[in-house]
């Protein structure tokens, strides 16, 4: 991931945040199975109090799942985390750090920085979150920006003569704007082949095409993966 250069140089430590990995894992498979499989979308006004319940829902549920107390829940917030960070530092005996942080990790590594400034030798952040934009303006523009990176990978697609060859009709957008079109009408039946060389029957409904479109739009290669398998969906004319 990092040029092997790097590590000639410098020590590269990672942290598992409390609640991750091997600092105590806080996890809720079925409740976050459940609220992502909701089919009720926020862009309908009449489903905007499904949207709400489902959330409440899932606030409630994933805690009790995950058997963690709710009174508990802020000691896991990026303030605490900071805090942790603070501790490594210090086990370590260096005077300053290094900090590197991506999407989220941004945000740790200034609040980092404003809480320790004199422990930071240099900061880099990549794709950093505007500490100064409010919750709701921040979670529309990254609504907006999600929408706009796959309407842009669609249409690079389309725009690249083998990988629109590769799409029946060749316009990659419309392969999805349709199969969205199909999963909103109704659920659509298909066969799930199993990792023992059978199939089950299942169903795909929107939240399947719209939770994978959000999930691989943030590099190049999961955009790669996601402009294939819309390719195999043209081509086959159903899921």
């Amino acid at each position: 991931y990092y040029p092997a250069a790097l590590a000639e140089h410098y020590d590269i430590v990672y942290l598992d945040q409390r609640g991750i990995g091997l600092s105590g894992p806080i996890q809720c498979v079925d409740a976050a199975a459940t609220y992502y499989a909701s089919t009720s979308r926020p862009q309908v006004p009449a489903q905007r109090d499904a949207v709400a319940s489902d959330a409440r829902t899932f606030v409630t549920d994933c805690p009790r799942e995950a058997g963690l107390a709710e009174t508990d829940l802020p000691l896991y917030a990026t303030t605490q985390a900071v805090e942790d960070l603070e501790a490594v530092r210090a086990h370590l005996g260096q005077d300053k750090v290094f900090l590197y942080g991506e999407s989220y990790g941004t945000q740790f590594v200034q609040q980092y920085a404003a809480a320790h400034p004199d422990r930071v030798a240099a900061l880099f952040v990549d794709g950093p979150v505007d500490l100064t934009t409010g919750s709701i303006p921040y979670y529309v523009e990254a609504a907006r920006s999600a929408e706009d990176t796959l309407v842009a990978t669609l249409e690079a697609c389309t725009a690249d003569e083998a990988c629109a060859a590769d799409v029946a009709g060749g316009d990659a957008l419309a392969v999805y704007d349709d199969l969205r079109q199909r999963a909103t009408a109704a659920p659509i039946a298909f066969d799930f082949p199993t990792a023992t060389g059978t199939t089950e029957p299942r169903e795909l409904t929107i939240a399947d095409p719209e939770n994978a479109a959000f999930g691989y739009i943030h590099s190049p290669a999961d955009r790669t993966t996601l402009q294939r398998q819309f390719s195999v969906i043209a081509r086959q004319g159903a899921v």
